[in-house]
């Protein structure tokens, strides 16, 4: 898996043109499950269909991942893409077998395929690139493989993003050897230089040692947050290393500082303390620290709250609403296809979702409806996986976004 790392940027540095090609052919044979492998960037920023860039690889796993792109509901699009994470497996998602979907089963079985490992390269600005891997069985879930693939995703989106800093002009705000010894450093690199002189030793001790599990441990995506190390080879053949600004993208919620905004991008995007420190280059103890300020700053209580505001705030719009009489102004996301995802609930199934989304109980409907809690609890899962959701504060964050229908 290292030599996907090194890759990445080797090809960032080298060939950004054919970037997501050249980290495939060194991806493809560690992800391949026996139905191959292809790659595309996105852009989630765009309207749906315009999200994805034409694939690279395979060029019929390429068309049939476009065209079930296509046929597979937005919720599950934008889910896979913006909110579960790094790696995700198909069957865990769907929770049902894949040819038990009308939608999905035509593009899979072409291809004898019953699941798919994804690995999303991505960061908070919506952009980013994803690995798709069919499989011809079921895929279990592996603990160490998992984790080591967060770790690679984290380093391919930097790469991604290292790409267009390089293309700019500019110099590296600082060079160092790879024993630490600071060559240059600019002034926007000096308060970082202890953080950047100890990851140019790690990342050495790593490359001598050369074993997957210790070489992404010790090797950060970012340094502090911010900057990106790239090796270079002098025409003496000394090897040094460069120090480029190249922060994580992520919208502005209002009052927040850089690096809130970013960790609370990342765990709105499903990543863990852990995963977001070492995607930042941070301690999960930094990250915590961060995470109390944009949850205090926003005056939300938990996590999942935090993830509803930092959406609302980042992605929406503002609309004037009449309530009772008056004006009132507020941001609502522009979730894409949430109208149509709504659209499928019967007329009782969204009387339930909106007593659900203001926070009523189960036992609290179930008196308003005048039928059994395991009737509201059938119905509520009814609604879950018709909207590819899974939370009651997702369900209203779905339903404010979405005019009334019905």
């Amino acid at each position: 898996m290292v030599d996907v790392v090194e890759a990445a940027y080797r090809a960032a540095v080298r060939s950004p043109t054919t970037w997501v090609a050249e980290v495939l052919a060194v991806a493809a044979p560690l992800l391949d499950r026996g139905a191959d492998v292809v790659a595309y960037e996105y852009d989630t920023t765009r309207p749906m269909r315009q999200w994805l860039s034409p694939p690279v690889g395979n060029p019929e796993l390429a068309a049939s991942v476009v065209a079930a792109f296509a046929d597979t509901p937005p919720g599950i699009n934008h889910d896979v893409h913006r909110r579960l994470g790094p790696v995700t497996i198909l069957s865990e998602i769907l929770q049902a077998p894949l040819a038990t979907r009308t939608d999905l089963a035509p593009h899979a079985r072409p291809r004898a395929m019953a699941d798919m490992l994804g690995v999303n390269a991505t960061d908070p600005s919506g952009r980013g690139t994803y690995f798709c891997a069919p499989s011809r069985r079921v895929i279990r879930r592996n603990g160490g493989g998992i984790q080591r693939w967060e770790q690679v995703a984290a380093h391919i989106a930097a790469a991604g993003r290292l790409r267009h800093v390089l293309a700019r002009p500019g110099l590296p705000e600082a060079i160092l050897s790879p024993d630490g010894k600071v060559l240059h450093a600019a002034s926007a690199a000096q308060s970082s230089l202890p953080m950047l002189q100890r990851a140019a030793r790690a990342s050495e001790r790593a490359r001598v040692e050369r074993t997957d599990l210790d070489t992404l441990a010790a090797w950060s995506a970012l340094v502090d947050g911010r900057w990106s190390l790239v090796d270079e080879i002098e025409r003496d053949g000394r090897r040094i290393l460069l120090a480029h600004a190249n922060p994580a993208a992520v919208g502005d919620p209002r009052r927040l500082t850089r690096m809130e905004r970013v960790v609370a991008g990342y765990v709105a995007m499903g990543h863990s303390n852990k995963l977001i420190g070492y995607e930042l280059g941070v301690a999960p103890s930094t990250v915590a620290l961060h995470l109390q300020g944009a949850t205090r700053k926003l005056g939300v209580r938990s996590r999942v709250e935090l993830v509803d505001r930092v959406l609302l705030i980042s992605h929406g719009r503002s609309q004037q609403f009449e309530i009772g009489g008056e004006l009132v102004n507020a941001i609502v996301s522009p979730e894409s296809g949430s109208s149509a995802r709504i659209a499928t609930l019967t007329r009782a199934e969204l009387a339930v979702a909106r007593l659900a989304a203001r926070g009523r109980s189960s036992a609290y409907i179930a008196r308003e409806r005048r039928v059994s809690v395991r009737t509201i609890a059938n119905q509520l899962a009814s609604i879950y996986a018709k909207l590819a959701i899974g939370t009651r504060s997702e369900l209203a964050h779905l339903l404010a976004a979405s005019p009334p229908t019905k």
